[in-house]
């Protein structure tokens, strides 16, 4: 499994457990390394696995694999999806429940905001919902469950800042 994809692994973990402990939390990987961004028909027959053994949502953290995904969920229109990195409830507007977001954009404007003021470190920089690096969108057809992201920030941006203490990223 490709590490970089671990935090969003363990975050949506503890997330479920902490919103209902009873929830099962199943984790699959396409590949081994970084091949499985790019296997939609071994990410779709995955995602018919899931289904299968009663999976009702898909966190989908895996690239250009995802659509394999999607195409399922479309398909059998019984399997809610979480998209990854942008909006992607385009893809399958009555399916994709959310997303989670990069904010790569804000990464960039500070990045230049401190190079004009001479400033600027070069370095890694960890994108977090409490810095604005991450947020969570909430697709348009969901948005009666916007309330969520509103109620749980609090506790998400705790935990991240306790995992972020903890482990060596």
């Amino acid at each position: 499994p490709v590490g970089v994809i671990d935090p969003f692994v363990r975050g949506f973990t503890a997330g479920t457990a902490a919103y209902d402990p009873e929830v099962n939390v199943t984790v699959l990987y396409v590949g081994e390394d970084f091949e499985g961004f790019g296997m939609p028909e071994r990410a779709g027959e995955l995602a018919r696995d899931l289904r299968s053994g009663g999976t009702d949502v898909i966190l989908m953290i895996a690239g250009a694999s995802s659509t394999g995904i999607v195409d399922v969920a479309r398909r059998t229109g019984d399997i809610y999806l979480i998209g990854s990195d942008t909006d992607q409830s385009y893809l399958a507007p009555n399916l994709i429940i959310a997303s989670v977001t990069k904010k790569i954009d804000a990464f960039v404007y500070h990045a230049i905001e401190d190079e004009i003021q001479d400033r600027f470190m070069p370095g890694q920089e960890v994108g977090t919902l409490g810095n604005g690096g991450t947020g969570l969108f909430i697709s348009p057809r969901f948005e009666e469950y916007a309330w969520v992201v509103t109620d749980w920030k609090e506790r998400a941006v705790a935990a991240e800042e306790d995992y972020l203490r903890t482990t060596a990223l």
